[in-house]
């Protein structure tokens, strides 16, 4: 079977070999190559990294090649390959690939929330089942072996949307927490822009009685957020016991285009005693692409016509000094759309585009976050028909 996309052609061949959770496909082969040219490529790439801009495209929705993009310029693997959910969920990349965890997945879903701890693996999922919403849970203690999985009815709640597993904690050997979010309608259109608020729930489940013993709104009982009004609340990073939670409000009568008028806080979360404390960001950016802890205090980039712009937040209230601020305008490469996140502890990564009435571009730099200087770059170009060249570069990720 022959499928046409633009201009290479997809051979579907495939044989499919279940292996516990997963479904390995192999046989998929393309014919052609996706036409991508080095343009640019400027600075240093990162010791121990023989190709600092890698990138992924997309033939269809499932199937995908592999790009290197170095000073020799665009290279190809030689295989193709099938998305598979697990693999990347980049919530779970430290899950691991021992026996152990391969036979406490065994049987489980492919998406969900994966935790390992010292002492424990854990495994929760919400899913809307015949109108109701549902909990898989799963723990495995690791010095005796014991191994529990069931399932639970989520607590009933006016206006829920959706539920969904944010984190999972160990209590102690017969006991766990689950966070989720709990996303319901706004109580009145009238005075929030949003459609949706969300909650941030811990739930306590006793794994022996396999039963909730517990409920708590973590914003409302540990921060005294009204428990009617209209907000969105979620975890944005971890580190260690400390999770950091933003919590989003509507300002109805702000005009801004910013973050649809929308006015930021950020709460520091302790696992450990449960305690909750606001942390002291007046000028955080509002349209905060992501946040990060790191070491001892929080990292921020935010991006604002074409220009990123980073800052650091003191996580404790000791007198300490904190990496300076800085930002990059990706103008100055021709940008018209420009998106940060983070590449590692050390570096941002920066993806902009910009599409020039004969081709389209797109290019990738890293920065180091202590100094704001980008030490590498790197630029691809397509040509084709309009059409062509914007179908290949949407088809396009850089990472």
């Amino acid at each position: 079977m022959f499928r046409k996309y633009g201009f290479t052609y997809a051979v579907l061949a495939f044989t499919i070999v279940a292996v516990g959770m997963y479904a390995v496909i192999t046989g998929w082969k393309t014919n052609g190559s996706p036409e991508f040219r080095l343009v640019t490529v400027e600075g240093q790439a990162p010791e121990g990294k023989p190709f600092t801009v890698e990138g992924s495209y997309k033939y269809t929705r499932s199937i995908s090649a592999q790009l290197n993009i170095g000073e020799q310029g665009v290279t190809y693997e030689p295989t193709r390959f099938h998305f598979q959910w697990f693999d990347f969920d980049t919530g779970n990349n430290e899950f691991g690939n021992t026996s152990e965890k391969r036979r406490f997945m065994s049987g489980k879903k492919s998406y969900g929330l994966f935790v390992e701890e010292s002492s424990m693996l854990g495994y929760a999922n919400s899913e809307l089942i015949d109108g109701r919403w549902e909990l898989d849970v799963a723990a495995l203690d690791k010095e005796s072996k014991k191994s529990t999985q069931f399932t639970l009815q989520l607590p009933k709640h006016d206006r829920v949307d959706y539920w969904f597993t944010s984190a999972i904690r160990q209590i102690d050997k017969s006991n766990i927490s689950v966070y989720l979010g709990r996303n319901e309608e706004p109580h009145s259109l009238k005075t929030t822009n949003y459609s949706q608020v969300s909650r941030l729930i811990r739930l306590d489940i006793d794994l022996e009685s396999q039963s909730i013993t517990n409920e708590i709104n973590v914003l409302t009982e540990l921060a005294g957020l009204d428990p009617n009004a209209d907000y969105r609340a979620n975890f944005i990073s971890f580190k260690d016991n400390i999770g950091l939670i933003a919590v989003s409000t509507s300002n109805k009568s702000n005009n801004s285009d910013s973050a649809a008028g929308e006015t930021s806080e950020y709460y520091v979360f302790d696992f450990e005693d449960y305690s909750l404390r606001k942390l002291d960001i007046h000028d955080a950016p509002s349209d905060s692409y992501s946040m990060k802890i790191v070491d001892h205090w929080v990292d921020g980039l935010s991006e604002n016509e074409g220009v990123i712009y980073y800052k650091a937040f003191k996580l404790n209230d000791e007198n300490q000094e904190l990496p300076a601020s800085w930002k990059v305008d990706t103008h100055a490469w021709g940008a018209n759309s420009a998106y940060a996140n983070y590449y590692d502890d050390q570096y941002v990564r920066i993806t902009y585009q910009n599409e020039k009435p004969s081709a389209s571009l797109r290019g990738v730099a890293l920065v180091d976050i202590k100094t704001g200087e980008v030490i590498y770059r790197g630029e691809v170009e397509t040509d084709g028909t309009a059409e062509e060249q914007i179908h290949k570069i949407n088809n396009l990720s850089l990472f």
